[in-house]
């Protein structure tokens, strides 16, 4: 009998000894683990941002561009690389350098660990026009900074909206006038389509509303014979006749 209870006991000792036993989920523990490298991803990720760990020392700017302005490339540069080396946002700072008026296209590029290069295209001014804007060689208009307009380039008047025909005359103009040895330095197209250039030797040709590469092809072959030699005695000269054309002399008499 007391065999028995002896073995009652025991096991019920047992049984007291397993409900004390600390009970783990497994999932509990992934879920732990998990937790814990979220966790860490994200402080890595908050310091990997931080600019004060990693902040940009050097802006390093490439390139022939002469005409933009580096105060005005700094300004929307800098504050853009405040966020640090790996925040900072490559296309923003394209877009914001692009901006500027004189920039044809911005590469731009990390360099470990401190450094921003950024490499500029210029735009390649052809011509001013109208009072303060600049047409480039691929017929774009754009404004730059006040005063910054070029006064060795030729000067191209005319309606807005019609820079490119204006352009395109003035090219076709300048090829015909070779052979002369003369070059366009001011070309006008007029609210009324009419046409008007002043030459590199001062002469000023009024060519009109039609026909005007038939008139400056008549104007060239005239030149040799009629003014060549004489520029300076000529107030201008007009090509609105069918046939030929009319010099205003200097000291002659108007009709």
């Amino acid at each position: 009998m007391s065999n028995y209870t002896d073995v009652n006991r025991y096991q019920a000792t047992r049984g007291q000894g397993n409900s004390q036993r600390p009970w783990r989920s497994p999932r509990v523990t992934k879920l732990s683990i998990a937790l814990l490298l979220l966790v860490a991803c994200l402080w890595i990720y908050l310091h990997f941002m931080s600019a004060s760990w990693f902040p940009i020392n050097t802006v390093k700017v490439t390139g022939e561009y002469p005409h933009i302005n580096r105060q005005a490339l700094q300004d929307v540069v800098v504050p853009d690389t405040d966020h640090g080396f790996f925040a900072m946002k490559m296309n923003k700072i394209k877009h914001h350098v692009e901006q500027l008026p004189w920039v044809a296209k911005a590469d731009v590029k990390r360099v470990w660990p401190d450094k921003l290069v950024i490499h500029i295209n210029e735009k390649q001014a052809a011509a001013n026009w109208n009072k303060d804007s600049i047409l480039t060689n691929s017929g774009e208009v754009f404004t730059p900074l006040k005063g910054d307009t070029q006064k060795n380039l030729p000067k191209l008047t005319g309606p807005a909206g019609q820079e490119l025909e204006v352009f395109r005359e003035f090219n076709t103009i300048s090829q015909q006038l070779q052979p002369l040895g003369l070059t366009v330095t001011e070309l006008r197209l007029s609210p009324r389509n009419a046409w008007r250039m002043k030459l590199s030797n001062g002469l000023e040709v009024v060519i009109g509303h039609s026909d005007v590469n038939e008139r400056v092809t008549r104007f060239v072959k005239a030149y040799p014979k009629v003014i060549d030699g004489r520029d300076d005695d000529v107030v201008y000269v007009d090509l609105r006749y069918p046939h030929g054309m009319a010099v205003r002399w200097r000291g002659a008499k108007q009709a």
